[in-house]
């Protein structure tokens, strides 16, 4: 059972509507089941105090983007060249591994954890903000560098060159450690970084021995799968970094030949390995760069694409959009103090004793109608098969020019497909790229068919060049080149639209030239990625709960009102929410901006108006049904009591039709009793008449 302070984010798990090929049913699922750590190593050196609090800014932003996206990931942190001493053991005794391996945290001089690598919890957030709370100097809203960790953490030695090789080489084996020796009931991490972030640029300083230890430091880390990533800042302002003996540790391996070569790391097991960017950064960018290193290749499918029976290639597709929604909390019992989960048990019973049916009683069939198909398993899927002799697979039927791509008809967001270098075929690159750059020289596009997972149903699909001499324009620097595989309907998959869309040419005419082209090729530029409102108002409720801070209420003054009393609650949370709401906010400047912009302004009511037009078309022009009048000899006559007599006293009722005699009987409710049949309708008529005549 984890610690309770473990499952603090799992309330507000994440769960991400991405088809990433979970449920395809391969032995081999490291391509999907993911669980990311990282580990960040900060060298302590006299100018790198100054450093500090961007790290540990970044740290935290990190803990609160991560455990809304992806939060099963673990995190550790570490200083070396510290002489802290490490006095809180309880993280240690949850480490797996022998009572030895747990004790060289301690051996190891300089090492001093901020925290183990764990996966994402409460405690790391309490250590994070209480590390701010001690490097507090003055007033951090007229002080521009209000946190000094000077004080805080203590230099083991004051030359950063003097013992640095040594100490690099002990905290890539206390992470190697961490790594391989994880706390109990975490799972296996299968993506393993380290972002080291130093300002010495001296690893070995020249001395052959340290170079040889480091080297084949680096070698165990890539023979583990475990990738250093340098964070590489100037030691002063204005001093170039020397990139030379790192470019030899990370880019060089120990033959001298490059670390991406035939000796990469897990080449032997068809994985590819990458060598890092060894390049000086500014504080400015580590966000950035941290953003775009912590994510992950999320993988959508992984299959073989068909041009003919003798051309094949081998493509991978990866999600491009996720949607992430708050989980509901899961049920829990107080244990003595500690929290467990509740297990849920699912029992099939009879419909009409409720006992409980055994498993092998069970059959699995296909009700339809008064009909049931009971289906062995082995057919089921030789039919799930749909006549491929293989599975998943994408064939390409043939080309069209792109005009005739109709973004309306699509289902689903795009997948952005890339030659699969691990898969079957050597050759995918080559081919891929020969066919890339023909469909967008012709611009052109693919229609394919397939079954691109396991468990997908044959579908058709778009593959269409990414190029932006296609229209593929966005904020993004260097987008992607690749193919976005895009679902397409089948003709019954297609839903009417209201006639007076379809019939009516006027309200749904293409205003020319196109208002919506103008405007947002002027707002292009505006549109960036904000992040989701309703999720950083929920984890800044929790955050403040747990960290016991005290919101900062405003006071709202009403109008007129001198005693100083505030506004109802409602509206203090409204304003409080809207000061957090990132997305109202920039929703309120692009509005001002476009009613200040007087061809904007413009733009923008015309396409107010004819979307008026179009929504009020119906209302505006209803349709005129005009009843069809049947001939003199088929109308309906309205019966009145004297008709009814007198053809009652003639014996002649039956030449009345039934609508006629039914809406007499109703003039006359409780009077005459109703019938179904002409004949008992006349027989119910003469009753009454027998009564009521004289």
């Amino acid at each position: 059972m984890p610690p309770p302070d473990s499952s603090f984010y799992d309330l507000g798990k994440s769960r991400e509507r991405r088809e990433e090929g979970k449920d395809d049913g391969r032995d081999d699922k490291s391509m999907y089941d993911i669980h990311q750590g990282i580990i960040f190593a900060i060298h302590l050196t006299p100018t790198m105090y100054k450093n500090l609090p961007t790290i540990f800014d970044n740290l935290l932003f990190l803990i609160h983007d991560l455990a809304k996206s992806l939060p099963n990931t673990g995190l550790g942190c570490y200083l070396f060249n510290c002489s802290n001493e490490v006095t809180d053991r309880s993280d240690s005794e949850s480490i797996r591994g022998p009572e030895w391996r747990k004790q060289l945290l301690f051996d190891r001089k300089g090492i001093y954890p901020i925290f183990k690598l764990n996966d994402i919890n409460a405690n790391q957030l309490k250590t994070i903000d209480n590390l701010f709370k001690q490097s507090q100097v003055g007033d951090e809203f007229f002080n521009d560098n209000p946190h000094s960790f000077d004080k805080v953490f203590q230099l083991l030695s004051t030359d950063p060159v003097k013992n640095y090789g040594e100490q690099l080489s002990s905290i890539l084996n206390q992470c190697q450690d961490d790594f391989t020796y994880i706390p109990k009931y975490v799972k296996p991490y299968t993506s393993r970084r380290i972002f080291l972030f130093t300002d010495c640029d001296k690893p070995f300083n020249g001395s052959t021995s340290i170079r040889t230890t480091l080297q084949h430091n680096i070698h165990d880390l890539n023979t583990a799968r475990i990738g250093v990533i340098p964070f590489l800042f100037a030691s002063a302002e204005g001093k170039e970094f020397d990139l030379k003996e790192y470019k030899i540790l990370l880019e060089v391996g120990e033959s001298g030949e490059f670390a991406g070569g035939k000796d990469a790391v897990g080449s032997s097991a068809g994985h590819r390995s990458y060598i890092p960017s060894v390049k000086q950064i500014s504080l400015e960018k580590i966000r950035e760069k941290i953003s775009k290193t912590k994510e992950i290749k999320r993988t959508a499918f992984a299959c073989p694409l068909v041009f003919n029976e003798k051309l094949r290639i081998s493509i991978k597709g990866y999600a491009l959009f996720s949607e992430l929604k708050l989980r509901l909390p899961d049920s829990f019992y107080d244990d003595e103090g500690v929290y467990k989960l509740v297990h849920t048990k699912t029992v099939k019973l009879t419909k009409s004793t409720g006992e409980i049916i055994p498993e092998d009683k069970i059959v699995k069939a296909f009700h339809i109608g008064d009909q049931y198909f009971n289906m062995d398993r082995t057919y089921y899927d030789k039919l799930l098969q749909f006549n491929e002799s293989q599975k998943p697979i994408l064939r390409i039927l043939g080309f069209r020019d792109i005009q005739y791509f109709n973004p309306s008809y699509t289902i689903g967001t795009p997948v952005f497909v890339v030659p699969d270098e691990d898969g079957e075929y050597s050759h995918s690159r080559r081919t891929f790229s020969a066919l890339y750059q023909s469909l967008t020289r012709r611009r052109k596009m693919c229609l394919a068919w397939g079954m691109p997972r396991l468990l997908s149903y044959p579908s058709l699909y778009y593959l269409i060049p990414t190029d932006e001499s296609l229209g593929f324009k966005t904020n993004t620097d260097n987008y992607p080149q690749g193919l976005a595989l895009i679902e397409i309907p089948y003709s019954d998959q297609i839903r009417m639209l209201p006639s007076y869309l379809t019939e009516q040419v006027e309200p749904t005419a293409t205003l020319i030239p196109n208002k919506f082209d103008n405007l947002l090729e002027k707002l292009r530029a505006r549109f960036v990625s904000l992040e989701n409102p309703q999720l950083t108002w929920y984890f800044k409720v929790f955050e403040d709960f747990l960290l016991q801070r005290e919101a900062k209420e405003p006071q709202i003054k009403i109008e007129g009102d001198d005693s100083g009393n505030t506004g109802s609650e409602a509206l203090e949370k409204q304003i409080q929410v809207n000061a957090t709401d990132q997305l109202k906010g920039k929703v309120m400047e692009l509005r001002s901006e476009v009613m200040s912009n007087s061809e904007m302004a413009a733009d923008f009511k015309a396409i107010r108006n004819q979307l008026n037009r179009i929504s009020n078309f119906e209302e505006l022009h209803p349709k005129k049904e005009e009843e069809e009048k049947p001939p003199p000899s088929k109308r309906n006559k309205l019966l009145t009591d004297d008709i009814v007599i007198k053809a009652w006293k003639l014996d002649e009722m039956s030449r009345f039709s039934a609508q006629q005699l039914r809406v007499y009987i109703n003039s006359k409710p409780n009077l005459i009793e109703r019938a179904n049949t002409k004949s008992a309708m006349i027989k119910n008529i003469a009753e009454y008449l027998d009564r009521a005549v004289t």
